[in-house]
C-alpha cells in the first residue's frame, strides 16, 4: 500500500531532545537539530525509525543568584536561606565587606543541588552535625585502616 499523508502545515523549531509523540492528527519528530511538525491526516504505512531518546541530564546546580537558589529550595529552606540572607547583608552593610554575601551565594546553590537530589538531605546533615558534636564521635565512622582496605579493594590491589 502507497503511503499517503497531507501536509496541511510544517513548522520547524530547535531541538530540545530526540522525540517522538503522536496525537489525533498530529505527529512530532525530533531529527538532525530540528522538530518538524506534521500536521494533516495519519492513514499512512511507512516504517520509519525513530531516534534513540537520551537520558535526562542530571540537574545543574543553580546559579549563584538569591532568587535562582530559592526557586530550587523547598519552603522551609527557602525560609531559612530568607532569613540567613537578612543577617549576612545587614553585617555586610555595616562592614562594608561583601565577602560574607558572596560565601553565602557560593554555599546555597550547592545545597539547593543536595536538597534537589534527595530531598530532606540538608536537615539529616545538620542533624548528624548535631549528633557528632554532642557525643564527639561519629557512630558510622569507619577506622582509617577500614578505609585504606577499602581503597586498596576499590584499586584492585
Amino acid at each position: 500500500m502507497a503511503a499517503t499523508l497531507t501536509y496541511t502545515k510544517i513548522r520547524t523549531l530547535p531541538l530540545v531532545m530526540p522525540y517522538r509523540s503522536g496525537s489525533a492528527g498530529c505527529d512530532w519528530w525530533y531529527s538532525g537539530g530540528l522538530s518538524v511538525l506534521l500536521e494533516g491526516r495519519r492513514d499512512y504505512r511507512v516504517g520509519m525509525a525513530s531516534p534513540a531518546a537520551y537520558p535526562d541530564p542530571a540537574p545543574v546546580p543553580p546559579s549563584a543568584e538569591p532568587q535562582a537558589i530559592r526557586t530550587w529550595l523547598t519552603p522551609l529552606l527557602a525560609a531559612e536561606f530568607d532569613h540567613e540572607w537578612e543577617l549576612t547583608l545587614e553585617a555586610a552593610k555595616r562592614s562594608k565587606d561583601l565577602a560574607a554575601v558572596h560565601e553565602l551565594l557560593g554555599r546555597w546553590p550547592h545545597i539547593a543541588y543536595l536538597e534537589r537530589r534527595d530531598p530532606g538531605a540538608y536537615h539529616r546533615l545538620l542533624t548528624k552535625a548535631d549528633q557528632i558534636s554532642r557525643t564527639g564521635s561519629n557512630p558510622d565512622a569507619a577506622s582509617y585502616d577500614e578505609l585504606q582496605a577499602l581503597i586498596r579493594r576499590r584499586l584492585g590491589r
